[in-house]
C-alpha cells in the first residue's frame, strides 16, 4: 500500500467519503486532514502528500524531511520524536494534540481499559498505558477541564463523570481544578428505564428536522435529508454504546444510533458519532449536530450482500470509535473530534421511513465498578 497525508474535502453526496475513490483507509490526525492508503497502482490527485509504501503503515521509517512535513502538514504543538510512523502519528495525537489550534489534532483520550491507542483500518498502529504524569497526558487533561467546567450545569452528573475518570487514571482533583466547592465525584449507580408510553415529546430534540410523539413512536416530518434526533436523558460516561434494531426501510433510507451527542445546552462541542448503511455499503461517520449535513468519514466498507434490518451497535471509548452490523464487527478506529464529556446519544436517520425498535443507549458505569449499566431504552419505532 501506499499511504498519503490528504484533506478531506466536502462531501457531495451520502457514498462520498470527502476522498480519491482509490483511498481505502484513512485516520482523520486533525478535523479535516488524514492519512490514507491507496493501492500500490492507483494514481493519488496531486493534492496528496505521499507519506511512503509498505504492507505495515506502523514500520514506516520517519526521515526528518518527513518529520517535519507531517509536523507542518497537521499542524502540531510538537515535533515528532518517534522514526517509525505507528508511534509518530500517535506522538502527533498526544504530544503534537493542541485543543486551542483549531488547525492541529485533538488529543487521544484513554479508553475504558485505561490505554491510549491509535488505530489505522481497525489494526492498532500503537498503544500506551494512560497516566495522568506522563508528558502525553498533558493536553487530554486540559480538555478535560474544559468539559467538567461544561457539565457543571448539572452537577449530579458531572460529579459522576469525575468519578469515572479516576478508574482511566486520571487525577479527578486535577481535572475538578477551581472548582473545589462542588464536591468530591459521585459513583454512579442508578438505572433509568423509560418505556416509549411515558416520554414527553420534549424529551427528544429533532436536528433539522421536527419531532413528533405520537402513538408511543417518535417521528419527523421532513422528507430525505440528513437528520438528527438527540435524546434529552444521558449517561454518566463518555464511553457508551448505542444499540437498536431497524425494523422498517430501504437500503437508502439510512438510520443508525448515535453516540456522544452533547448535551442540549452546549451545542459549541458539536460533533457525534454514528452507524449506518447506504446502498449495501455501512458507514461509521461523524456528524455536526448543528449542520447534520456536514459529515467525515471515519471508515466504510460493503455489507457483503447482508440485510439492513437488523441490529446495529455504534460505540465509543476514548478515542476509539467501534460497531457492528447483525453481529459484524466494525472497528476500533480512531476518532478525537467528540470528547467523552458528551454524554448523551440519538438517532441519525435520512428519511422518515424507517425504524427503530427498541433504541438504548447505556455505559458500564456502575457504582463502585458493579457494572451496573445505566440505560434510557426507546420501546417503540423511532
Amino acid at each position: 500500500m501506499k499511504f498519503y497525508m490528504a484533506e478531506a474535502t466536502v462531501p457531495t453526496n451520502i457514498e462520498d467519503t470527502g476522498f480519491h475513490p482509490g483511498v481505502k483507509s484513512m485516520l482523520f490526525i486533525t478535523e479535516n486532514r488524514a492519512v490514507v492508503s491507496m493501492l500500490n497502482n492507483a494514481v493519488a490527485p496531486p493534492r496528496y502528500k505521499y507519506i511512503g509504501q509498505s504492507r505495515d503503515l506502523a514500520n514506516i521509517n520517519i526521515t526528518s524531511s518527513l518529520r517535519s512535513k507531517l509536523s507542518t502538514y497537521f499542524s502540531l504543538k510538537q515535533n515528532i520524536r518517534a522514526n517509525k510512523m505507528g508511534k509518530g502519528l500517535w506522538e502527533a495525537m498526544t504530544l503534537g494534540a493542541d485543543i486551542s489550534n483549531s488547525l492541529g489534532p485533538n488529543p487521544i483520550e484513554p479508553n475504558k481499559r485505561g490505554q491510549s491507542s491509535i488505530y489505522f483500518d481497525g489494526n492498532a498502529l500503537y498503544r500506551e498505558r494512560f497516566h495522568c504524569t506522563k508528558e502525553h497526558a498533558l493536553e487530554v487533561i486540559t480538555r478535560k477541564k474544559q468539559g467538567y467546567a461544561d457539565l457543571r450545569s448539572n452537577l449530579t452528573q458531572a460529579r459522576k463523570w469525575l468519578y469515572l475518570q479516576t478508574k482511566k487514571g486520571f487525577d479527578w482533583t486535577e481535572i475538578q481544578d477551581q472548582y473545589t466547592d462542588d464536591g468530591p465525584p459521585l459513583p454512579p449507580s442508578t438505572v433509568v428505564t423509560e418505556v416509549a408510553a411515558s416520554i414527553p415529546v420534549n424529551m427528544w430534540t429533532g436536528y433539522n428536522c421536527t419531532a413528533d410523539f405520537m402513538s408511543s413512536t417518535i417521528s419527523i416530518n421532513e422528507g430525505a435529508g440528513h437528520r438528527a434526533i438527540h435524546c434529552e436523558t444521558g449517561v454518566s460516561d463518555g464511553d457508551h454504546t448505542c444499540t437498536g434494531t431497524v425494523i422498517a426501510g430501504g437500503t437508502t433510507t439510512p438510520l443508525g444510533p448515535a453516540v456522544r451527542m452533547p448535551a442540549p445546552m452546549f451545542m459549541e462541542t458539536k460533533w457525534f458519532y454514528t452507524l449506518y448503511w447506504w446502498s449495501g455499503n455501512w458507514y461509521l461517520r461523524c456528524h455536526d449536530l448543528n449542520s447534520v449535513g456536514t459529515f467525515s468519514t471515519i471508515a466504510s466498507g460493503s455489507m457483503g450482500g447482508g440485510s439492513h434490518l437488523v441490529e446495529w451497535i455504534t460505540d465509543v471509548s476514548g478515542s476509539d470509535v467501534s460497531g457492528s452490523h447483525d453481529g459484524n464487527t466494525i472497528g476500533p478506529y480512531t476518532n478525537t473530534n467528540a470528547p467523552d464529556t458528551q454524554l448523551y446519544g440519538g438517532v441519525y436517520c435520512y428519511s422518515n421511513s424507517a425504524e427503530m425498535i427498541p433504541w438504548e443507549l447505556s455505559d458500564e458505569s456502575g457504582g463502585g465498578g458493579g457494572g451496573t449499566i445505566n440505560t434510557f431504552m426507546m420501546g417503540s419505532a423511532l
